[in-house]
């Protein structure tokens, strides 16, 4: 027997192969429909139960009370869906990669059954219980802010949908809970060198001219972290020839001539200083979102050192127009990534670990070029952070790295 109408457009039901019980589908305020087993082979029955389910939900609508039928794994699928049609549109891939493993290999076992009302406090708190029950080590600060951001966006999702309200959703917060990660181990300036001058053996070493290509790239790519601070990753490898530019700053001789000789001076100075342009690099892509309104672009004022660097990289990609990325592979297309390849060249170096056992990966030369930055340079520490798309806290907590004897000379005056 096919479906039946109850309310048109509405109530609908109809029975399943190998199943002597009527099911029921009827639409939801929100326009979903819910799918219900009427548990009764009596067709009357199972028209009155479906009439009386939708005619509740439809008084729950107006008193203002959410429908509660779906459960979290229903949503969770939903925001899987908004993630990935936002990575496909360029959008944050890896930290929206990460957010749908979160779901994938935690939310969706541990709550997934639970249904999208019942996600309260309690629930979170067993949640936890579960979640460190299973990973049977310490949790991170980072992992639970993860699950909180993903957990957020679901119920979000359901409030959005009328299924729950914004009230309902319950605190999620890292206060008091989990381990502050250690930060990651920086390079000294020594190290920096060593790592230049070993980089001219590995590149001749390698076999084929391809490899040869990617490994001397590796090393402008680490020119460049160094130079510029930028994230590695997604930040430094979505950087384009038309992100990068250079003006001369403006220098007001009237405060630093004496009028006799200012007017002489003014020309010979141009001159002097036709080759000390700054480099500007707009950040378009990165941790935080997707920087492709110009109101949220990101920029970075690079290092002198860079400018050599960005020579050396055009002669040898040989591709330098506006929309050619900088890091691109000898076919025209953006590289993946280097971390497998820095991994392999730091263990040849003997710098892959430091001499308390933390492993340093790409991201150390972030935390090299702030520690120089700091040391170096009289900058206030609020300039450093904005050059690098940071906050003051991130700077203290991860990136200042044992810096005390660094400055124990001016400690000492």
């Amino acid at each position: 027997m096919g479906e039946i109408t109850v309310l048109p457009k509405r109530v609908h039901v109809y029975k399943r192969e190998r199943s002597s019980f009527w099911q029921m589908r009827y639409r939801l305020p929100s326009g979903e429909w819910e799918r219900l087993s009427t548990k009764t082979t009596d067709l009357d029955e199972a028209k009155a139960m479906a009439l009386e389910e939708y005619q509740t939900e439809l008084l729950k609508e107006k008193s203002g009370i959410p429908s509660s039928k779906k459960t979290l794994r229903y949503f969770a699928e939903k925001q899987i869906k908004n993630l990935n049609q936002s990575i496909e549109a360029g959008k944050q891939a890896s930290t929206f990669a990460g957010y749908i493993q979160a779901i994938n290999k935690w939310i969706i076992p541990i709550l997934g059954d639970h249904k999208i009302g019942s996600i309260n406090n309690n629930a979170i708190q067993q949640f936890e219980r579960t979640r460190e029950n299973l990973h049977k080590r310490p949790i991170s600060k980072s992992m639970i802010n993860t699950h909180n951001v993903v957990l957020r966006g679901i119920l979000r999702l359901a409030v959005e949908q009328r299924y729950i309200k914004s009230s309902d959703i319950p605190i999620l917060t890292t206060k008091g809970k989990g381990t502050s990660r250690r930060s990651r181990p920086p390079f000294t300036s020594a190290e920096i060198f060593t790592m230049t001058r070993r980089f001219e053996d590995w590149v001749k070493d390698a076999i084929g001219d391809d490899a040869k290509y990617r490994r001397q790239l590796l090393a402008y790519y680490t020119e460049f972290l160094a130079a510029t601070g930028i994230r590695a990753g997604e930040e430094a490898l979505g950087v384009k020839w038309k992100h990068i530019s250079t003006y001369k700053p403006k220098i007001d001789y009237d405060a630093i001539l004496d009028d006799p000789v200012k007017q002489a001076m003014r020309s010979i100075m141009d001159q002097l200083l036709v080759d000390d342009n700054v480099v500007k690099i707009i950040v378009t892509n990165g941790k935080i979102h997707n920087r492709s309104d110009a109101k949220q672009q990101r920029i970075v004022i690079a290092r002198d050192s860079i400018k050599m660097t960005l020579s050396k990289i055009r002669l040898l990609t040989r591709r330098t127009d506006d929309e050619d990325y900088i890091f691109a592979s000898q076919m025209g297309n953006p590289m993946k990534g280097f971390s497998s390849m820095f991994t392999k060249f730091l263990n040849e170096c003997g710098l892959l670990y430091t001499a308390d056992g933390r492993r340093r990966v790409l991201y150390s030369i972030r935390h090299y070029y702030t520690n120089m930055t700091i040391k170096k340079d009289n900058l206030p520490m609020i300039v450093i952070a904005q050059n690098m798309g940071t906050s003051l806290k991130m700077i203290e907590d991860y990136y200042a790295d044992n810096m005390v004897e660094d400055f124990a000379e001016t400690l000492s005056e």
